[in-house]
C-alpha cells in the first residue's frame, strides 16, 4: 500500500496538521498581521543575518520549478510546502537532498507512479531541484494528525455540491465551497507563518553565520507574503512565471480569503474551469503545452461566451456538462 504523502493539487484533497494559530468564529475573519519574510529580506541580530526567499510556483508540472535548482544550491535551508506531512516524508526528502537517495527512490518508497499520483510531475520538479544539494530540509506546513485535519475533511466535495444540480444550485454550492476553503486556508497559512517565524528566530539565535532560507510555496498563498510584509521591510516575491495569471478558480478562492465580492459570473467560469482541469486536461496533456496553468485556463475558458458558460453549467449532470465542454473546445 502506498504510504501517505500530500502535495497540494487543485483537484485532489489531502490531510493536514501542525501547531495552532487559527481564526475563531463563523465565516471568513480578518487576520491580525504576523511576522513573515519573503525574498531578499534580511534580519540582522548580533551580526548574524538570516534571509528568506519565497519561490512561488504553480506546482503543476516539473517545468513550473525551472530555476529552483540554482536557488536551492545557494540556500542553507529549503522549506517545502506539504499539507499532511509525516516524519517519514521529511526523512525521505532529506535523504534525497543528502544524495543518499535518488528522486526515483522517493517515488518507489511511497508507491507513486505517474498513473496513480496526479501531482507526480510537480513532485519530481522539487526532488530534482534538491537532489544532492546537501541542504537541510524543513516542513512548516500542517502535519498529519493535527486538529485541522478534520476541518480540511469538512470542506465540501465539489462533485457532491455540483452533480445533478441546477445552475443556481451549482453556483451556490461552489460559493459554499469557497467560504469553507477560505476559512481553512486562513488557519493553515497562519500556522505556516507562525512556524516559519519560529524557524527564522531559531536560526538567528543559534547560527554563527549568515543563513539563507528558501521556501517553495504555491502561488495561491500570496497572503503569506502580504501578512509578512506588514512586519518586515524590503519584502519581495519571486514568481518565475511572470506575469503570473491567477485562473478563475484561484481568483475566486483568493477573493473569498480577502473578503472581496465574488460575482456569479466568476463562479460560473470557475466551475467550467474546474470541469476542464479535473476531467479533461490531464497532466500529460498539460506537459505538451508550454503555457503556465493560469494563462492556459484563461485562454481556454475566457474564450467562451457567457451564453456558452451558462449552457454548460445548466446541464445537471457533471459528466454531460464535461462532454459538452469537451466538444466545444474540440471545435475551437
Amino acid at each position: 500500500m502506498a504510504k501517505k504523502f500530500n502535495i497540494e493539487n487543485p483537484s485532489s484533497k489531502r490531510k493536514d496538521g501542525f501547531e495552532n494559530e487559527r481564526n475563531s468564529g463563523e465565516g471568513i475573519k480578518k487576520v491580525e498581521s504576523e511576522n513573515f519574510i519573503e525574498r531578499t529580506k534580511e534580519i540582522e541580530i548580533e551580526g548574524k543575518p538570516v534571509s528568506l526567499e519565497i519561490f512561488y510556483t504553480a506546482h503543476v508540472t516539473s517545468e513550473d520549478f525551472a530555476g529552483l535548482r540554482e536557488k536551492a544550491e545557494e540556500a542553507d535551508i529549503v522549506v517545502i510546502e506539504d499539507l499532511g506531512w509525516e516524519k517519514s516524508v521529511l526523512k525521505k526528502f532529506q535523504e534525497v537532498s543528502d544524495g543518499k537517495k535518488k528522486p526515483q527512490d522517493f517515488f518507489h518508497y511511497f508507491g507513486f507512479t505517474p498513473g496513480n499520483y496526479r501531482p507526480f510531475d510537480a513532485l519530481l520538479g522539487i526532488l530534482d531541484a534538491i537532489y544532492n544539494t546537501k541542504k537541510q530540509i524543513v516542513i512548516v506546513d500542517v502535519p498529519s494528525g493535527h486538529k485541522l485535519e478534520k476541518e480540511y475533511d469538512n470542506i465540501p466535495d465539489l462533485v457532491k455540491e455540483l452533480d445533478g444540480k441546477t445552475k443556481e444550485e451549482k453556483i451556490e454550492g461552489f460559493r459554499n465551497y469557497l467560504v469553507e476553503n477560505a476559512n481553512f486556508q486562513i488557519k493553515r497559512e497562519n500556522l505556516i507563518i507562525n512556524n516559519l517565524k519560529k524557524l527564522i528566530e531559531n536560526e538567528i539565535k543559534n547560527s554563527d553565520k549568515e543563513e539563507k532560507i528558501l521556501m517553495i510555496l504555491g502561488s495561491f498563498h500570496s497572503r503569506v507574503y502580504i501578512e509578512m510584509k506588514k512586519s518586515y521591510d524590503d519584502v519581495a516575491r519571486d514568481y518565475p512565471a511572470s506575469p503570473y495569471i491567477f485562473d478563475f478558480v484561484q481568483e475566486s478562492k483568493r477573493r473569498a480569503i480577502f473578503e472581496k465580492d465574488i460575482s456569479d459570473s466568476l463562479i460560473a467560469r470557475a466551475i467550467v474551469q474546474w470541469y476542464f482541469e479535473a476531467f479533461i486536461m490531464t497532466t500529460e496533456k498539460r506537459k505538451q503545452i508550454p503555457i503556465d496553468p493560469g494563462r492556459l485556463h484563461h485562454i481556454m475558458i475566457e474564450s467562451l461566451s457567457d451564453d456558452v458558460i451558462d449552457e454548460i453549467i445548466s446541464i445537471p449532470a457533471i459528466k454531460k456538462g464535461v462532454e459538452k465542454l469537451h466538444n466545444i473546445l474540440s471545435d475551437k
